[in-house]
């Protein structure tokens, strides 16, 4: 999503009626529960974040989210250790899918996010100024994916770390290209990408099942176009989910239970706006 907003692309390619706010859905959440916390968009911008206090949960909740990732991927590795040591290996299930062992890189992706929300001088700092060494550091750490196999202790164990390390590189180095400056056909392979990219989730939820259905027809048995097949038709079921299902609903969703219009979130109260102040 950051790199089709890179691109001029934004979200309003699936959420038009909500481009012009930009702020995190849980201050609307937070409006609605009786905690306003628009301070954190005040004219000194992201970088003068208030230090936050019970009454502000949203921001305690984005100050403390780095402080927990320090934690959770030692955890996870701990966890990832302990079931190499203990369950059959060849039991890819096993070692692969459970949540518990791949929560730190699914945090990571929070974090990122995070960081260009709530941090964003810095992050576009430390991004374009180092685009070219993240892209070699995120090609480096992602390399062993393409000679190890998935069922190696080393995979499911330290190469969980290794792959989000590195294509979280990848993606802040792109994050960090001059697009403009790029020529115009390569900018347009870049656009179809980050086109895709906003189809992400829904080509993540069913490419599962678009893989079950090509091995019952078994498409998947005849050499690359089985493979052809597969990759095109998750992204193609992926976009047309999107636009027939989850839009319409979000659209009715809209209308049933409207959510907080632009720049209607409560202004702190003056005793309030004293409090930041003060600290």
């Amino acid at each position: 999503m950051l790199f089709a907003q890179r691109l001029g692309r934004s979200r309003s390619v699936l959420y038009p009626q909500r481009l012009p706010d930009r702020r995190p859905s849980i201050l609307r959440i937070s409006k609605k529960l009786g905690n306003p916390v628009s301070p954190l968009f005040n004219p000194g911008g992201p970088e003068t974040v208030p230090r936050c206090s019970p009454s502000r949960s949203a921001c305690c909740i984005t100050r403390t989210l780095p402080c927990v990732f320090v934690f959770v991927p030692l955890l996870a590795l701990g966890l990832r250790l302990w079931t190499a040591a203990h369950i059959d290996p060849r039991d890819v299930n096993a070692q692969l899918q459970p949540t518990h062992l791949r929560m730190d890189s699914l945090l990571f992706g929070v974090v990122l996010a995070y960081w260009a929300a709530f941090r964003s001088a810095r992050f576009w700092s430390f991004v374009r100024g180092r685009y070219i060494g993240l892209l070699a550091a995120g090609a480096v750490l992602v390399s062993p994916t393409l000679y190890l196999d998935e069922g190696t202790r080393w995979m499911h164990t330290y190469g969980f770390a290794t792959n989000y390390l590195g294509f979280g590189a990848l993606l802040l180095g792109m994050l960090g290209v001059t697009i403009e400056s790029l020529p115009g056909s390569v900018r347009a392979v870049f656009r179809i990408l980050a086109y895709i990219g906003t189809f992400s989730h829904s080509i993540y939820l069913w490419h599962f099942a678009w893989l079950y259905a090509l091995r019952r027809l078994h498409i998947t048995e005849i050499p690359y176009a089985g493979l052809g097949a597969y990759f095109m038709g998750a992204i193609a079921v992926g976009v047309v989910t999107v636009k027939v299902v989850e839009v319409p609903v979000l659209r009715l969703r809209e209308r049933l239970v409207p959510s907080a219009a632009p720049g209607r979130l409560a202004d702190p109260t003056p005793a309030e706006a004293a409090g930041v102040a003060a600290r």
